[in-house]
This record gives structure tokens, sequence and C-alpha cells, in this order.
């Protein structure tokens, strides 16, 4: 039986959908109040559909009834001697509107209106045993007063309740600010019918759309005042680039469009590789691909958020968004990567991109050219590039973009930030990376050949003229098959034009474009990564065998079971691989950024809630700081804490998009007593530091946070050694 609710009624967290893997989607008749409640803004019955992890109201909207003086927008639906005849509601019988009843007509000078016209009229007499009767003038005065054939534009439904506050004079009583604050930054013309009709014409059709859709979903949601003042567009599944692109070749522009395209919806994720065996796959796939997407080759699309009100100036600061994933998969359409909240509440231009990836985007054919292998860094490129050329026609402006990924998104962003030389002028002004970089690798360069020359020889292309021709013609479907089951990697190969070969001598010796930095990590980057390993000498050896014992054993020592969290093997091992894949040269990147003169903020990532746990006991984890970032976090079972967490944290986003040489709003890596802070006190700690909590940022000495990465530095420079690179800074 279904739930019956009525306004101002709280939803029970019993009755909501309970994915821990999607957030909860709100549809209408119900309204987030932050930090977790969830009310309802009309009477009705509750329906939720838990695939889509949704929840709405059904509610009866009720039918317009006519009333003398009531205004309204009909259509003319045909005409017969002297009288047009015209649709108020699809149910009721038609309205007859005199055609002399227009200002100044007569029967040479009447208006001839075709079967479809839009008229703005006056309910002049209504009774239920006669058709109702229109006119479009003022009977006392003899003028139009508005009331007219209305030309061009575009119409919209709206419910009767919503016309009627529209019609309301005073907006702030009547609770809808929309018009008013649309009509603060552009011009436009409405009008409004009392039969659930909003017409809406100005001299651009995006506008037009947007003053529309602005107001259906004030109307739709039940937004209040200050949610009205915050109102955006979204664009999903805008072409960037021909799609589906040639397989293994570059990205190329796509032809202009003749007519207006669908961005209703994310478009096809890339084809992913999710390698076996079972286990690990759909664990991976619970914790970052839950809900999967539609895979497709069709897939070079992005999406473009923007407030709906027009931008001041030149344009709103924009920030492009490049997701992880391993550059094995990913994609733009995550639920996690909704920019909806940054653009409406920081002002700002959300941009996120699909790129190719695994052997689909990194394709080591020998028969390629040396700049042909890393294609999903191109499409990348071509995204960014679509946005310096498109950008100010949503609000934007080509010369305030900053650049943000996490992971594999993050190391994305600093090969783009290395390709760059010192005095060029790259197409950003700013670059945020989240857990992952490229100048201080882990591991050194793979040879990606071998891999190719095995999935040539399961697709029987081996003995093929060209296995390149030969893997073009195979279906999508078995090349995954197999890179999938036979856990076949392609990585990015050095070209020195996408991803170069010595970036940290290149960053460490400010041969590289001075653009701001902010990077990061969290607290417990591992615990995703090493589930079911409890064998700490055996990960050690495995990991850093090659090295002297004496540094095994040191490493070890540094990590002492049964203290600071460290309970159990798991424990040790999760913070042994946090700190040497993702802490420590997370901050080599960040220190060798500033002592090149780079104006460079590092933070650190420490809280965790219920309801952005990926796994059980997740902690911290890897990726674990983007619902926060994003504000995209299910409502259900928020504390006060996230709330205002995430709050300041996509502020602090915003705030160095915005202004990228003057920071989020912490200390400067390297500022010390040019801040007033003494010593090295120059990292934020986002969160909870020692047994504190917090919903901000407080300034450490990163020493506190970063005190065991002396030991890595024999690691790190090896690796370097192998490229030709000096070693790590001291």
């Amino acid at each position: 039986m279904a739930t019956i609710v009525l306004p101002g009624d709280e939803i029970p967290p019993s009755l909501l959908p309970a994915s821990r893997s999607r957030p909860l989607t709100l549809g209408p008749g119900l309204l987030h109040t932050p930090p977790s409640a969830i009310t309802a803004t009309l009477a009705g019955a509750l329906s939720t559909d838990t695939k889509k992890n949704a929840i709405w109201l059904e509610y009866n909207g009720g039918r317009y009834i006519p009333a003398v003086n009531d205004l309204v927008i009909v259509t003319v639906h045909h005409s017969s001697v002297d009288t047009y005849h015209c649709a108020i509601t699809p149910y009721a019988s038609f309205a007859t509107l005199p055609q002399l009843a227009f200002e100044g007509a007569t029967k040479k000078t009447r208006p001839i209106l075709a079967g479809g016209a839009l008229v703005y009229a006056r309910v002049t007499s209504a009774s239920k045993f006669l058709d109702p009767e229109l006119e479009c003038l003022n009977p006392s005065t003899g003028k139009a007063d508005g009331l007219e054939p209305l030309k061009g534009g575009m119409l919209f439904d709206i419910t009767l309740g919503m016309a009627r506050r529209l019609l309301m004079k005073d907006n702030m009583a009547a609770g809808t600010v929309v018009l008013e604050e649309l009509g603060e930054k552009a011009q436009f013309e409405i009008a409004v019918g009392r039969n659930g009709k909003l017409w809406v014409n100005s001299g651009s059709t995006a506008l037009t759309l947007g003053v529309g859709k602005a107001v259906t979903e004030t109307d739709q949601k039940g937004l209040r005042i200050d949610e009205q003042r915050k109102l955006l567009n979204k664009f999903l599944g805008v072409p960037f680039a021909v799609s589906p692109p040639q397989r293994f070749s570059p990205p190329q522009k796509p032809q202009a469009w003749s007519k207006p395209i669908d961005t209703k919806q994310w478009s096809a994720a890339c084809i992913q590789r999710f390698p076996y065996p079972a286990a690990s796959r759909n664990f991976t796939m619970q914790v970052f691909n839950n809900p999967p997407p539609v895979e497709s080759e069709d897939c070079l699309y992005l999406n473009v958020y923007a407030p709906a009100a027009p931008a001041a100036g030149k344009g709103r600061a924009v920030m492009f968004w490049i997701y992880g994933g391993s550059l094995q998969f990913g994609n733009a359409g995550q639920q996690y990567y909704d920019g909806s909240q940054f653009a409406a509440y920081e002002d700002v231009i959300v941009v996120s991109t699909n790129y190719r990836t695994n052997v689909f985007g990194f394709p080591s054919s020998p028969e390629l050219s040396s700049t042909g292998h890393n294609l999903g860094f191109l499409d990348q490129r071509f995204a960014l590039d679509w946005v310096q050329r498109n950008i100010h026609a949503f609000g934007g402006d080509p010369a305030k973009v900053t650049i943000f990924g996490e992971s594999a998104g993050a190391f994305s962003v600093d090969a783009i930030l290395t390709s760059f030389p010192k005095g060029s002028s790259p197409p950003f002004r700013g670059a945020i990376l989240e857990s992952g970089q490229y100048s201080y690798r882990f591991s050194p360069p793979v040879n990606n050949v071998p891999a190719w020359n095995s999935l040539a020889a399961a697709l029987n292309c081996s003995s093929a003229t060209s296995n390149l021709t030969c893997i073009r013609a195979a279906s999508a479907t078995d090349i995954k098959s197999i890179i999938e089951h036979q856990n076949l990697i392609f990585n990015p190969i050095p070209d020195n034009i996408t991803l170069m070969s010595k970036p940290a001598e290149m960053r460490t010796s400010g041969n590289i474009a001075n653009i701001p930095v902010m990077s990061g990590t969290n607290s417990q980057e591992g615990r995703v990564f090493v589930v079911g390993q409890n064998d700490t000498a055996a990960y050690l050896n495995a990991t850093f065998g090659a090295f002297p014992p004496a540094l095994v054993s040191a490493i070890a020592a540094a990590y002492p079971l049964g203290q600071n969290g460290l309970n159990a093997p798991y424990d040790q091992i999760s913070q042994i691989f946090t700190e040497y894949i993702f802490q420590c040269n997370q901050a080599l990147f960040a220190n060798a950024s500033a002592a090149a003169g780079i104006p460079s903020w590092l933070y650190y990532f420490n809280a965790s809630f219920p309801n952005t746990q990926g796994f059980p006991g997740a902690g911290v984890y890897h990726s674990s700081e983007i619902p926060l970032v994003f504000s995209s976090y299910t409502p259900v079972g928020t504390t006060v804490q996230e709330y205002a967490l995430s709050n300041f944290m996509r502020g602090a986003w915003a705030r160095f998009a915005k202004d990228p040489a003057n920071g989020p709003g912490w200390n400067r890596v390297g500022s010390g007593a040019q801040y007033g802070a003494p010593g090295d006190m120059d990292l934020g700690v986002l969160g909870d530091r020692l047994n504190a909590k917090g919903s901000g940022v407080t300034v450490v000495r990163e020493s506190e946070v970063n005190g065991r990465c002396g030991l890595f530095k024999p690691v790190y420079d090896a690796i370097l050694a192998l490229t030709g690179e000096g070693p790590t800074p001291s």
C-alpha cells in the first residue's frame, strides 16, 4: 500500500532507497534540507525506484476550471465567422475569442491567426453550462494591457499552483524569486497563464530555454527562495569530437550542428577494462563502477554544468574535470562527478569529459607512429580545446580555466602541466591534483608491446599483413573480453608531446609553465587496493625486496603493529601503500613545485562518513574525497560535520579556480613566515586531526603527516635513475 504524505512531513529513512554506491535522487514533491532531512512539499503518494536509487511523489496537480478575469494562454484551434475557437486545456471545450476583441481591431485590421497560434487573453465569461469566452483588451480602457497574440518564444507547462504564485504581486510572499533573479542579469519577456502555461521569449534560444527550465525546475522540485537563486543548466552528452572515432586513431573535430541536439542525459562510457579474477573484478566494479554504465566506442562527449543566470563581465571561471580509473576505466557520467553543486553554489562552470582508456586509448601497436599511442591524452586535450573555443557560449571565460582530476585524472593533469615548457601559455591558469601526479613515479615505465602481441594472437591477427588493421576490424566486445580475461595492461608511452620522458627533472629545474598547483591525498588511500592482504612481511618483500634488507626492516619498524590505528597487518600494509604510492610522492611534487617558484598548496584529507563508504571498513580510502568536493554524496545519513566539511572543500576548490595565484585559503607550501606561520606550517588538513573532528581546514607542520617519507627516498631515486633523472630533493 502506498504511503501518503502531506506538505511538511519528513520522510523517515526506512522509506528511502538504500543504495550505498549511488547518491539518492529526489524527484518532484520532495526537498532535501541539509544536512539529512527530506521533506514533502506536496501532498501525494511516495514512489521509489531502487534501481535508480530515486524517490518522488505522485500527486494530482488538479484541473484548471476557468474563472472570470483569469489570465490564460490559449492555443487557436480553428476559426469560424468572426470567432476564434481556442483550447484552454486539453480536457475542456473550446473557448471563444471574438476576432474584434483586440485593441483597435476592425474587420480590416483584426489579427489573422492560424491554427496553433498562441494568445494571451482574459476570461470574460465562465459557466459550467456554456463555453468560456475570452478577450484581449481591458474593457475599461480599450487597451490591450499586454493581452495579445504571442509571437515567437516557447511555451512551458507549469502546475496551477506555480502559475498562481507567479501571478502574485509580492514575489517574496509567493516564494518565487526565480524570474526576478534572472531578470536582473538578462532581458526576456514572459506571459503566465492561470491555466498552467508559461510563455518565454528572448533574443536567444539558449536564454529562452534557460528561463523556462529554471521556472519548471523550481516548480517540480519545490525549490526554496535560496535554492532558486542557485539554479543552473546542465548540458549532458555534448560531442567534442567525431564519435565514434576511428579505432586506434586520434580524435577529429565534429561537423557543425545543423539543428539542436539533445543534451539531457550522459553519453555512454568508453569501453572499460576490469580484469579477472572474478573476485577482484567484482570488487573494483562495486567500488568504482556502480551502477555500471552503458559502454560504447561512441563515447567522445563532455558535460557542462553552468549557472542559469547570465555571467557578469567576460564570464565565469571554468573547472575542467578529468576522472580517474588507472587509465583503464572510468566515465564522466558518474553521479559523483555531477558538477551541479559547484555551478549552483560557487558560481563556476564545470566541464567533465570522457576519454578513451586501456587499449582503446593507449594502443601499443608498433605500426602506429610515435605520436599515435596516447589517444586518451589526445582526447583530453581535444576536449580542453573545445572549451577554449566554445565555453563563452555557456557563460564561461576561456582565460579562467582550471584543470583538475583525481588518481589517473591527476596523473593526466600533471602530464598536461609538464608538456608546456617555461614561458609558454597553456589553455588553463591553474591545476588541482587529487591523489595522483606523474612527476615522481612509484614504478618505471612499462613496455606494452607484449600485451599488444598477446591481444593480436588471441584475435588470430598475428599472421595478418597488418595486425593493426586486423584488430581494428575485431568487435569491441571480443577485445574487451580478451584484455580482461588475460589481464592485458595498456598504459601511456612517453612521446615527449602528451607525456614527457623526464617530468621530475623538468619540474625540479622549473622548465615548465608557471601554473599554480593545489594537490593532496587521503589519509587511507591504500585500503581499497590491498583488501585481503594480511602478510606484512610478504608485502614488503614483494614491494621492496630489490633493496637492501636494512631498508625493508626500517620501513617495517616505522609502522609498528598495535600503534596509531595499525591494529592488524591489513592496516599496516594499507598505510605503507598509502604513503609510498600516494602521499610521499605527492609531497615531493608539491615541494618541488614550490622550490621552482611555482605557487603550490598541499592538503591532506582525513574524514570518513557512513554514506561515502564504498565497502565495509573503507575509511578515508582512495577517491572518498570526491563526493565531498562535488557535494554529490547521498543526503541519507548526512551528518552536520559532513555537510559543513563538504561546503568548505567545495568552496576551497572554487576559490582556487577563481584566483589560483591566491590559492584555496591556507598557507602556501614553503611560505613560512610570509604568512605568519612558524617553520613549515603549510599543510592543510581537511577534516579530522588527531582526536578532534573537523569541518574545515587546520594548518599543520608537514612533518606531522609526512614524517616517514624519507624512508622511501632511495626507492624513488632508483626509479628516477632508470629514466636518467636526478635524485629527489632532500
